[in-house]
């Protein structure tokens, strides 16, 4: 009988007998007699408690130097002349010391 579920040919399959056929040797294969699933490739969680929450090693400490902090401020420097006067005074001037407390808030 063809398969009338869209999800298998969804999986590229076409049609439902390898499927459930696949499907139920391996889940056979791996149902004890009393019912309960085993995995043949673990330990049992009793075991392994110990190591079951640990951190993983942490990286080895870089042999690149960090890089030199940069002025909160350089942007400004890296700007073209803005064309912009306030009260007299250029924009770039007027931003230098906002840039200079944002960077220490």
């Amino acid at each position: 009988m063809p398969c009338t579920t869209p999800k298998f040919a969804l999986l590229g399959r076409d049609s439902c007998a390898g499927s459930t056929g696949e499907l139920r040797s391996l889940t056979s294969s791996r149902t004890s007699t009393s019912g309960t699933t085993t995995h043949s490739c673990a330990a049992p969680l009793p075991e392994c408690l110990e190591t079951f929450w640990t951190a993983p090693e942490p990286p080895a400490a870089s042999a690149i130097p960090a890089p030199e902090p940069t002025a909160p401020d350089a942007l400004l420097d890296e700007l073209d002349p803005l064309p912009v006067k306030i009260q007299g005074k250029s924009a770039v001037e007027l931003l230098r010391p906002v840039y200079r407390a944002m960077a220490r808030s």
